[in-house]
């Protein structure tokens, strides 16, 4: 039997049995601790106080778990993780009340069979499923779902699961029955059912522990509602193949031809039809570029009328999707038709004429685009118009009082020069989203591709899209200087000897403050892809990019992972606003370590990395480290309570990557913590 070390001090130790179970509980070959229930024990950690002892034995896993029962049930450890709850064994042991879990009932397919995916099994009808021996409930629950959805059953049983994946690998079965807790090596997982909750253990005796540790499960679900589901898709949920293209996916691409998209013009910065070409441009048209990339499809686009809902449309013009719809699903069901996953996502805006008492717009006329006007068919005072520019139009004119839009097209509008008498307002109770709309149909496979490339999109499509629209408002041109300055001109032209002079000058002027829009604009976009909002570091996407051709260049001497101790603890016993003060603080003390040479971003949470132009010896990296510890306390001092750090560094010898680098750094982070926090490791 083998022991990690235990802890010193005061703090309690809790001996926690830790079987090699993968994507449960694992230690990897430089001995870093990884899995599952360590990361969740590790969150009870920042309630209970606890330092673990984790216990491990050699065998085989069953072997593993059969010893650790019997450790557990004499008290020779304290606790044991992914158990089963039954009546039986709540004799011999306890358990947590609340699990912290939930494994499945799985079927697993070859890794190179394209043919049975996550998508399409529901639609087969026929399944030849391997299983390990009768196994009479899982059996049931297999009989259970494919009862439900309409599948003939055929079920090969096999003598242990190796004989299963034997018998799909032979063409024999086509999935093997099993847990989407063991994974299967060579195969993935199609689809999950029946949820098997999973529990602590506790040695009968140990009121306390058990006690501690319900009452750090139940304050966890309250902080952190999604952090089951978390730990479930980066442990256990990556054992299913979501990446990339389906076989059935990819079927439908090679025999479709051109998708017809429909789009109603005047919705700038969102879509539009360019003048010059007499091609759609807007955000939407950078959407369906990186689509056609994503997937192959040839797509053309085609302008349909701004009278004409969605659905109608569709019909009308024989279309494959409609682009720059509201995400509105009484909307949706109301003209007939289904829509894909957002890829626009602001808040909602109104835009008032300046005279307008915005305290109370009850009774106030309201501008809509004739595609919207259904939706407000019970309203009084609706004016309809063609397009929301002329719903803008309308507005500066005093022909209507407001209209309500999102988050992209009132600063869209309100930057342009043509608005002498329009306001906007934020409205951070309601959100607004875009999507495409498609055809109700019973073969859904041009939605799911289309929404699998937008989960693949990059934030910066959107924003380049919208920088376009931005610069192209923002264009001076004589046309609109002369329609600006008319009075001006007119005072001028009485002075004719300085007719020229002025008119250059105001030239000049107006122009200048046309490129400082357009600069600050773009500006903010950048900002707003590169820049972590709270702390003013590089966001993760950037960080990652800036620190990759550091590496790749040769010029980077040291790579850093930092993680803020016991930070959880702040936010739920400071609250929120404190957590945001001490993130900012750390990012200064980050700051004040580092040199601007160098490459510092937040990962995301409490988790920051700084990638160090080099060369670094040892003791260069250690007096970075120690600076770095020193500033932290400094704005622990200044915070008022205790802030730690756990840093760990991979320093760069030769040609490396940048995921090795990481990897290293990160695993080196969590030798600290387990060292007593508040210090550095160097891998």
């Amino acid at each position: 039997m083998q022991q990690g070390a235990a802890a010193s001090g005061e703090q309690r130790v809790v001996r926690v049995g830790f079987p090699q179970q993968e994507g449960l509980s694992e230690i990897l070959a430089d001995g870093t601790y990884t899995g599952y229930t360590y990361e969740y024990l590790e969150q009870v950690s920042q309630y209970t106080g606890w330092r673990y002892e984790y216990v491990t034995v050699e065998g085989s896993l069953d072997e593993q778990l059969g010893e650790m029962l019997d450790m557990l049930e004499a008290g020779e450890i304290d606790m044991l993780g992914a158990m089963s709850y039954s009546d039986a064994l709540a004799e011999i042991y306890d358990f947590s009340v609340k699990p912290y879990g939930n494994g499945h009932t799985a079927l697993f397919a070859d890794n190179e069979n394209a043919m049975i995916t996550d998508t399409n099994i529901y639609r087969l009808d026929h399944l030849r499923v391997a299983t390990n021996g009768p196994a009479p409930v899982a059996t049931a629950e297999l009989k259970a779902f494919c009862a439900m959805n309409n599948i003939e059953l055929e079920i090969v049983e096999c003598d242990g699961q190796e004989s299963a994946a034997e018998a799909v690998s032979r063409g024999e079965a086509d999935v093997v029955l099993g847990v989407d807790l063991s994974p299967i090596e060579g195969m993935h997982i199609v689809t999950t059912f029946k949820p098997k909750p999973f529990y602590f253990g506790i040695a009968k005796g140990n009121g306390d522990i058990a006690a501690q540790l319900n009452e750090a499960i139940a304050s966890l679900e309250n902080a952190d509602p999604q952090l089951q589901s978390e730990l479930y898709a980066k442990y256990i949920g990556g054992n299913e193949n979501t990446s990339g293209l389906s076989a059935d996916m990819v079927s439908y691409l090679e025999q479709k031809g051109t998708v017809r998209v429909g789009y109603v013009p005047g919705a700038a910065p969102i879509q539009d039809t360019d003048d010059a070409t007499g091609e759609m441009r807007g955000a939407s048209r950078g959407v369906l570029d990186y689509v056609s990339e994503y997937t192959g499809l040839c797509i053309e686009t085609i302008e349909i009328p701004d009278d004409m809902a969605p659905g109608d449309a569709i019909a009308a013009y024989d279309l494959d999707m409609v682009a720059g719809v509201p995400h509105d699903f009484e909307y949706a069901r109301n003209e007939s038709f289904q829509l894909g996953t957002p890829y626009l996502k602001s808040l909602s805006w109104q835009i008032v004429n300046s005279s307008v008492d915005t305290s109370d717009l009850s009774g106030k006329r309201l501008a809509v685009t004739r595609d919207r006007a259904s939706v407000y068919d019970e309203a009084d005072n609706v004016v309809v118009f063609d397009t929301m520019k002329e719903c803008i139009d309308a507005i500066d004119e005093g022909k209507a009082d407001y209209t309500n839009t999102d988050g992209y097209t009132a600063p869209y509008y309100m930057a342009s020069r043509e608005y002498r008498n329009i306001a906007a307002i934020l409205d951070a109770s309601i959100s607004n989203s875009v999507c495409f709309a498609f055809p109700i149909s019973s073969d859904p496979t041009l939605l799911k591709i289309v929404n699998k490339a937008i989960e693949n999109m990059p934030t910066g499509v959107v924003n380049t899209s919208l920088y376009g629209e931005v610069s192209q408002t923002q264009k001076l041109t004589l046309e609109q200087f002369v329609k600006d300055y008319a009075v001006e001109i007119v005072l001028v032209a009485l002075l004719v000897a300085m007719v020229i002079i002025v008119l250059a000058v105001l030239y000049a002027r107006a122009r200048a403050r046309a490129m400082r829009i357009v600069e600050a604009e773009k500006d903010r976009l950048e900002m707003r892809v590169e820049q972590d909002d709270l702390t003013g570091l590089l966001a993760v996407g950037t960080f990652r990019d800036k620190a990759r051709a550091l590496i790749e260049e040769g010029c980077a001497g040291a790579f850093f992972v930092i993680d803020i101790d016991d930070f959880k603890r702040v936010n739920d016993t400071r609250g929120h606003l404190e957590g945001d003060a001490a993130l900012m603080a750390f990012a200064e003390a980050l700051r004040k370590t580092f040199r601007n040479v160098d490459i510092v971003g937040r990962l995301g949470g409490d988790e920051f990395a700084a990638c160090v132009r080099g060369p670094l010896s040892d003791e260069s990296v250690e007096l970075l480290c120690g600076r770095l510890l020193a500033h932290v306390n400094e704005a622990a001092g200044a915070l008022g309570y205790e802030l730690g750090v756990s840093i760990g560094v991979a320093l760069i010898r030769g040609k490396e990557r940048y995921a090795d680098l990481y990897d290293r750094a990160d695993k080196a982070m969590y030798r600290a913590k387990r060292n007593g926090k508040h210090g550095f490791a160097i891998g």
